[in-house]
């Protein structure tokens, strides 16, 4: 008797939008919910725009247990019901992943980074397609097990802050620490040590356990490079030995193209 093959189960996503301030209505309002070229308006009885401050958009999932968190992004003005549109809130967009080797090769576990930069194609008023390009990849010796993640990320800025002005915002996707995105995105809680996210800067989560939305795809394009990467370093490691004994991160950066990013 041949096996059945499984279904594999599908569950529909819902989109989520939360402001950063709370109003007071009247007693007799009203709410208007309409589309200016895509944007998601929330208005008065006679039109008037609310303010609710900054925004906040989960795209999510329930699975058996718990709901799933597709995708998030905090501090947007520019707002649809559609991922898409997220990219409209940012200059540039860039998605870095990190994976670590669980042993030791020699003195140093071993890391792989990659960074990928992206370029937004409009396909239509809500939906939006991401062409990745390889950006740099970050070879990671370091002598104790850390959250190696968050050190690329904050080397991975410095490098792009040396190419693209402070008067440009930047989108930077990223695949963990979603309990810490907004108070990361805010300036309350620094990223590494004593370093905190720019201000031209916003992180957004997106899984790269699934391909829904152009940030999914590029996460999972950044795993899958990262991973490619690690498998190299540890078949044949560029560094064995600790010569000074510090405990401190080894970063080794290769940038595949620099010139690929255009600031103007």
């Amino acid at each position: 008797m041949s096996k059945k093959k499984r279904k594999k189960l599908s569950y529909p996503r819902k989109n989520k939008v939360q402001g950063s301030k709370q109003i007071t209505l009247p007693q007799d309002w009203k709410l208007q919910i309409s589309y200016d070229k895509g944007q998601l308006i929330i208005a008065d009885k006679d039109g008037i725009p609310y303010d609710f401050g900054k925004q906040t958009v989960v795209r999510s999932y329930e699975g058996k247990n718990r709901e799933h968190i597709v995708a998030q992004a905090t501090g947007l003005d520019y707002v649809t019901d559609h991922v898409g549109s997220w990219a409209e809130n940012f200059d540039f967009i860039f998605a870095m992943d990190t994976n670590t080797h669980t042993k030791k090769c020699g003195d140093f576990f071993c890391s792989a980074a990659a960074i990928y930069y992206g370029q937004v194609e409009r396909l239509n008023e809500y939906e939006r397609n991401m062409r990745c390009t390889p950006f740099m990849v970050i070879d990671w010796y370091h002598p104790v097990e850390m959250k190696i993640e968050t050190v690329t990320w904050m080397e991975s800025i410095k490098k792009i802050q040396e190419i693209i002005p402070a008067t440009k915002k930047v989108g930077i996707v990223i695949d963990s620490e979603l309990g810490k995105l907004e108070e990361f995105n805010n300036r309350m809680l620094p990223v590494f040590g004593q370093w905190y996210l720019p201000e031209n800067y916003s992180f957004i989560y997106a899984t790269a356990d699934v391909s829904d939305e152009w940030c999914n795809k590029m996460i999972r394009q950044c795993d899958k490079t990262a991973k490619q990467r690690l498998n190299e370093i540890v078949a044949s490691p560029r560094l064995l030995k600790s010569a000074s004994g510090s405990n401190a991160p080894i970063g080794l950066i290769t940038f595949f193209d620099d010139k690929v990013i255009k600031t103007e």
